[in-house]
C-alpha cells in the first residue's frame, strides 16, 4: 500500500511546484490508487507476497493505461458529457470522505487502526480503539474545531 499512497502525493506536488497549469490536473486519481491498493491488499499481502502484488499492482494500471489510451485513440472522450456533475460531484465527496476518515488514525494517535476504507470499518474501529486517544489528541481535536469555528465567523 506504500507504492500507492506514495504515487498519490507526487500529481499534487508537482501542482505545487509549476502553480497553474492547464496541462495538469489534479483530482480523483489520488483516491483511485488509494481504493486500487486497499483492494490489492485484501486479496494478496504485500509483505507476505511482494513479487505477486507488485505483478498485480502493475498489471492492473497497464490495463488502466491502455483502457485510457485506446478511448483517447478512438477519440471517445465525448462519452464523459454523459456523466452527470450529480455523479462527479458524489464522487469527488465520497473521495473527500475517505480521505479524511484515513486522517483519523494519525488526528487521534491511534496504533491498531483498521485497513479498510468503508466508512462502518473505520468508525467501528474508531470507537474500539478509543482508549488510545491520549490527552494530547483531545487538545488536537479542541484545536481543530475551535479554528474552524473561528474560520466560519
Amino acid at each position: 500500500m506504500k507504492i500507492f499512497s506514495d504515487s498519490s502525493f507526487v500529481p499534487p506536488l508537482i501542482y505545487a511546484v509549476l502553480g497553474s497549469s492547464k496541462h495538469l490536473a489534479v483530482g480523483p486519481v489520488s483516491i483511485a490508487s488509494l481504493v486500487m491498493g486497499t483492494m490489492l491488499n485484501d486479496a494478496v499481502s504485500y509483505s507476505l507476497h511482494p513479487v505477486l502484488y507488485l505483478r498485480l499492482a502493475f498489471t492492473a494500471t497497464f490495463f488502466a493505461g491502455l483502457f485510457q489510451a485506446s478511448l483517447g485513440l478512438l477519440r471517445l472522450g465525448f462519452i464523459i458529457d454523459f456523466l452527470s456533475k450529480a455523479t462527479l460531484v458524489g464522487f469527488m465527496a465520497g473521495a473527500a470522505v475517505i480521505v479524511s476518515l484515513q486522517q483519523l488514525k494519525g488526528l487521534l494517535g491511534i496504533v491498531n487502526f483498521t485497513s479498510k476504507m468503508q466508512i462502518i470499518p473505520v468508525l467501528s474501529s474508531v470507537v474500539a480503539q478509543r482508549d488510545e486517544v491520549t490527552k494530547k489528541h483531545h487538545s488536537n481535536i479542541t484545536v481543530i474545531f475551535l479554528n474552524g469555528k473561528n474560520q466560519m465567523t
